[in-house]
């Protein structure tokens, strides 16, 4: 038996008392007091808070009997007992806190992440998380949220901000959908700093369908906000070196920061047409902010005009969803060309993932599209898992605008969606751009996120292309 496990054994049988050098009083960090009903009914605050890395006493009748803390304390070397989901916390807050009061610290998971430890009262006594509780605040003094953070300020000690830009050529191929869904369930993700992920969207697209889904395009005062053109990044791709306007904050989704699109960005395409050196704007943009979010999700138009080259030469990576019909496998010949003619400008640009959507194992046409798919495609860049065809749950979240995830958590939607995203981060670590917390064992995937080039096409999937 360990000192540790000793003083934990010794205060349960009274035969060490709260203050003795072997078991000190008060840890490093200050405690928040807060009863059993208000910890259940303020949760979503109080992991926020957390988080932030507050540390909260939990009493019952004025006795504490629970101290719940943040991730960093998973560095403590105590055995933990079984995790408990959120979930459990949220519904049987009473049995959650009687495994609490047992002689182990608890992970509390989400999504298979830990967002909080659920610590016994004479476990924290013993002094065992104090040295992490001063880890704990250095870190979180050294990251913040954008809204806390400006565009001048020192980088956190964060990985690099990775940018994704969801593009298909063909219409209905759910890039919206991708960037909303996988946007949200990416937010209530750790970064490297034990901190929720910083995400940004970006509509590019004058449909402002992503605009839509946010809730931009109600009247505000009279006038939608994405109408106005100061909220939207127009000016600033054609000056990258003036004011980029504060991105908005969608009312339900507060975990987001959006830049929206408005009907007067079909202009900026066509002259970005017209005027390639302007291609390479947004990027810069990008690059000014690149302290502030640790994700950037671009929802691009389903075209390969100006405005969706200008997000391929921006990001590091490209998303394809692929929606199971003929028209989704023989549009990737198009993909790889238009690419290529952007890595002119960025070398790096890769192909994260394909995505199978909109599918239905039911339909003869989408199991043989998959079957396509994997085969003659799967060397190039991963092919997820599928996200099915479920439009009554898809299209319930719109007129709310909010997110499978947010309505249904523990909808099979929200799980597919979890799993589609932990395979997009680890095909970005197989790139050498990722963070293992980010996702699953890279093992679980089948191949790493790799460069395409037209000659690839062509011999894969048995096309060809016109010189």
């Amino acid at each position: 038996m360990n000192d540790r496990v000793g003083v934990q054994e010794g205060i349960r049988l009274g035969q060490v008392r709260p203050g003795s050098p072997g078991a000190p009083l008060e840890q490093a960090a200050p405690l928040t007091p807060v009863s059993v009903a208000e910890f259940r009914s303020g949760l979503r605050g109080i992991n926020m808070r957390v988080r932030s890395g507050e540390v909260f006493k939990i009493t019952n009748r004025n006795r504490p009997v629970a101290v719940y803390g943040p991730v960093s304390w998973m560095g403590v070397s105590l055995p933990f007992g079984d995790d408990v989901t959120l979930m459990d916390v949220r519904g049987r807050v009473a049995w959650v806190l009687g495994q609490a009061g047992g002689e182990t610290p608890l992970r509390v998971m989400e999504y298979g992440q830990c967002i909080g430890v659920l610590c016994p009262y004479p476990i924290w006594q013993t002094g065992a998380f104090s040295h992490l509780d001063k880890e704990s605040t250095v870190n979180d003094q050294q990251s913040s949220h954008p809204s806390q953070q400006g565009a001048g300020d020192a980088a956190s000690p964060l990985s690099p901000m990775k940018v994704l830009a969801v593009w298909n050529e063909a219409g209905g191929a759910t890039k919206t959908t991708l960037v909303a869904e996988l946007g949200y369930v990416l937010s209530q993700r750790l970064n490297a700093a034990g901190q929720p992920n910083r995400v940004l969207l970006i509509d590019l697209d004058p449909q402002r369908s992503l605009t839509r889904r946010m809730g931009f395009l109600d009247p505000v005062e009279g006038n939608p906000r994405a109408e106005r053109l100061a909220s939207t990044l127009f000016m600033a791709m054609q000056d990258p070196e003036g004011d980029i306007p504060a991105p908005l904050v969608p009312h339900i989704l507060s975990e987001f920061r959006v830049y929206p699109a408005n009907t007067q960005m079909r202009s900026l395409d066509a002259t970005l047409v017209n005027d390639d050196s302007m291609i390479g704007n947004l990027r810069l943009v990008l690059q000014r902010v690149s302290s502030e979010y640790d994700y950037v999700l671009i929802d691009t138009p389903p075209s390969n005009g100006g405005l969706t080259r200008a997000a391929l030469v921006a990001a590091d990576y490209a998303v394809i969803p692929v929606p199971a019909q003929i028209k989704g496998i023989e549009n990737i010949e198009n993909v790889s060309v238009v690419l290529g003619q952007c890595r002119r400008y960025n070398p790096d640009l890769q192909i994260a993932c394909f995505v199978p959507t909109t599918y239905n194992s039911q339909r003869k046409q989408d199991r043989e599209v998959l079957a396509r798919l994997k085969d003659d495609f799967s060397r190039m860049a991963v092919v997820t898992s599928v996200i099915t065809d479920r439009p009554a749950i898809f299209r319930n979240v719109v007129p709310g605008y909010t997110t499978v995830g947010y309505d249904t958590p523990r909808h099979e939607s929200t799980t597919e969606l979890n799993v589609v995203l932990s395979e997009l981060l680890s095909a970005i670590q197989g790139a050498g751009a990722g963070q293992q917390q980010d996702g699953p064992d890279p093992q679980t995937v089948s191949a790493p996120a790799v460069k395409v080039t037209q000659d690839a096409v062509v011999k894969l999937a048995g096309v060809r292309v016109a010189p």
